[in-house]
This record gives structure tokens, sequence and C-alpha cells, in this order.
């Protein structure tokens, strides 16, 4: 969470009354940042235009690094020739077929797991008595 020196925070009234002085000392980097408030609540902040771009062209930087790795790992899987994979409905990298082996085993116990106790309670429900015939329905 950003800090505020108690100068940096205006309220809106006090902002717009001084405005001019505020944008000069954002201008000339007296204050770095200027926080507005609204009922004693941040709703906007004020920067230099210098901040402002480099903030610009950070923030696509990052995008860029975001898209530049998605594409990284499109390429790697368009090199892997489709012999080193398994398909099950889907293509998995063989080089993951003992993880993806274990993860389907224990979500099949899982399952197992669960239909057993939905099984445990139908039963509960529906007790077959000495002599009686049920179909497992309550």
């Amino acid at each position: 969470m950003v800090k505020y020196a108690q100068n940096e925070l205006f309220s809106i009234t006090d902002f717009t009354k001084q405005i001019g002085s505020a944008v000069s000392n954002i201008k000339e980097h007296t204050l770095e940042k200027i926080g507005i408030l609204k009922n004693n609540k941040l709703e906007a902040v004020v920067i230099s235009t210098d901040e402002y771009e480099c903030l610009k062209e950070l923030e696509e930087q990052v995008s860029l690094a975001e898209h530049s790795s998605i594409y990284d790992a499109l390429q790697e899987r368009r090199e892997l020739p489709l012999s080193e994979y398994m398909e099950i409905g889907y293509f998995v990298p063989k080089i993951f077929k003992e993880e993806f082996e274990k993860f389907t085993q224990e979500l099949q116990k899982k399952r197992k797991r669960e239909l057993l106790q939905k099984v445990l309670k139908a039963s509960r429900k529906d007790v077959i008595e000495e002599g009686t015939v049920s179909d497992g329905i309550a």
C-alpha cells in the first residue's frame, strides 16, 4: 500500500482552491504525488506527466513480457513432436506422464470414495430388512 505524507493529502475542496500551487509542486518535484480525499477517503492521485509516462511504459513492458512468455510456451509446444504426447481425449506431453497418471489415480480414488459415501448414505435411509426386497431408493 502506498503511504502518503500529511502534506501530500488534500481534501477535494482544498485541492480545487490550491490547484495552481499543487500542480507546481508536482511539476517541480517538491511533492512526488498528491492524494485527493473525498469524505476522508482517497479518491484520486495526481502525479507528474513524467511519472505517469514512466508508469505507462512499465505497464507496457510487463504486458509485453507476459505475452512473450505465453508465446514462448506455445512455440515450445509447437516444436514438440506429436509422438511426444499421449492422447487421452486431449494431448498431454509424455514428460508429464507419471505426474498425470498419479493425478488421475487420485481423482479416481476420490470419485470412488464419494460414490461409496453416497451408497452408504442411501443404504442408511433405505434399510433392507430380512425377508424384504429393496431397490436401494429411498
